[in-house]
């Protein structure tokens, strides 16, 4: 019997022997008894009556225990778990309760809705039988990891009653009870959001690659239309000229005079500028042929020094201009294409020439530094300015009337081919210093 409004001492004895003495019972009790003004207790009694043959009472045993402790921590576990009740029942994720061995023990109503199943249904059967057949993995629910007090987040198929697959992730933990509490949570929609998220992005990627494939044709036929006027115009010039030294050629042929009129070149001064226009062609089609196809070099071991005397032998500077050769006693040859080389110097002395038009002086320096052979070639000419200097060696670049802007690039390309670096260093009205760096030794010699 349990009594809820407060009872004074009196009234509970009273009580007590009500339900023994006069009924002759054994008695059980729960009451809340006024100790003292103002403060309750439970108080649990348990006792037997004894009677003689007759069935008169002779004596009575029974104990009394104060169980308030118990009585509020029963009433607090009561509402707690009232409240988790709610709280799983009101959660707009689905909530399942399971023991360890993967059986299920409660499950809140939307996992039910999302299942297709109701709450009988469910308890009892394997938290295994709801996932998809698709699923392959060996421990879905990481009892493993739940049984060493680590808590899960994955992601899975579920099969619906009905068949249907449904995404989830699930968020699992255990509990010292031996209970596992798994949030799942339906990710349909997320997942089409991302298939269909996926399907725009190929979509995306393959409009994108079709419009930079056109825009690359676009610029190609661009480039090769710069590039074939730019060439066309830079070969009209020697041929006009070729044309013209052809044509007083055969008229002083035609007339058997093998001395030219006053005023006209003679056969010897025809053919010289004649050789002149054919080699200037020749350097357009090879650098044009260096820029566009793959470098490939053979080394030798060369002298720099020698090299460099033998390349300056060839070059006809202009009157004003002077070139001197400064080298470092003793270097070591060097693995590189002897033949490239000398293109790639003779070009730069010519830039250098052509930037001095009123004379000055060429350095061509050879030393070795740092593991590193460094030729350099300093003008003392106009220099460049640093808006035109990081686009030196931009293709079809140039600055020069006439000028088809590769004769820098392919000296980079064919720098860089022997395992080389070049840079350029110059300011406007100070002159410029063209370095170029090769390996002076290389790994392979190790």
């Amino acid at each position: 019997m349990e009594d809820e409004y407060a009872l004074n001492p009196g009234k509970y004895w009273l009580q007590k022997l009500m339900h023994s003495e006069y009924s002759y019972a054994d008695y059980d009790l729960e009451s809340r008894v006024n100790l003292l003004p103002g403060e309750k207790r439970w108080i649990a009694s348990k006792g037997r009556v004894f009677t003689d043959s007759e069935g008169r009472p002779t004596r009575m045993i029974g104990i009394d225990a104060d169980i308030t402790d118990y009585k509020r921590a029963l009433q607090a576990l009561q509402a707690s778990e009232e409240m988790y009740r709610s709280l799983m029942e009101q959660a707009a994720e689905g909530i399942l309760l399971c023991s360890m061995d993967g059986a299920i023990l409660a499950a809140n109503a939307q996992f039910c809705q999302m299942m297709g199943y109701s709450q009988e249904d469910l308890l009892g059967r394997k938290c295994t039988d709801l996932i998809s057949e698709d699923e392959s993995v060996r421990d879905p629910l990481h009892f493993k990891d739940l049984e060493c007090g680590k808590s899960f987040v994955t992601a899975l198929v579920l099969r619906h009653r009905d068949g249907r697959k449904i995404p989830v992730e699930i968020s699992g933990k255990a509990f010292r009870q031996e209970r596992v509490q798994a949030m799942i949570r339906d990710i349909s929609g997320r997942k089409m959001a991302e298939e269909a998220l996926l399907r725009y992005s190929e979509l995306l990627e393959d409009l994108v690659a079709e419009r930079t494939e056109q825009l690359q044709k676009a610029e190609r036929l661009a480039v090769i239309g710069e590039t074939a006027a730019m060439i066309g115009h830079d070969l009209r010039n020697p041929l006009q000229v070729m044309t013209c030294m052809l044509f007083l050629a055969k008229e002083q042929l035609n007339t058997g005079n093998l001395l030219p009129p006053q005023g006209q070149p003679s056969l010897e001064e025809i053919l010289r500028t004649m050789e002149e226009s054919a080699d200037y062609m020749e350097k357009i089609i090879s650098d044009m042929q260096d820029y566009a196809r793959p470098m490939k070099m053979e080394l030798v071991e060369t002298d720099l020094e020698a090299l460099g005397k033998e390349t300056l032998a060839s070059i006809n500077v202009s009157s004003g201009v002077t070139v001197s050769l400064e080298a470092e006693p003793s270097m070591p040859p060097l693995a590189l294409s002897p033949q490239k080389l000398k293109r790639i110097i003779i070009n730069l002395v010519n830039n250098a020439v052509q930037a001095m038009p009123n004379g000055g002086h060429i350095t061509i320096s050879i030393l070795c530094q740092e593991g590193w052979a460094k030729l350099a070639v300093k003008d003392t000419g106009a220099g460049i300015s640093e808006e035109v200097l990081p686009r030196i060696f931009q293709p079809l670049f140039t600055t020069r009337a006439g000028g088809m802007g590769l004769g820098l690039v392919v000296c980079k390309r064919l720098v860089e081919a022997m395992g080389g670096r070049i840079t350029i260093k110059s300011k406007a009205g100070s002159g410029t210093d063209v370095i170029i760096r090769i390996p002076a030794r290389r790994e392979d010699e190790d």
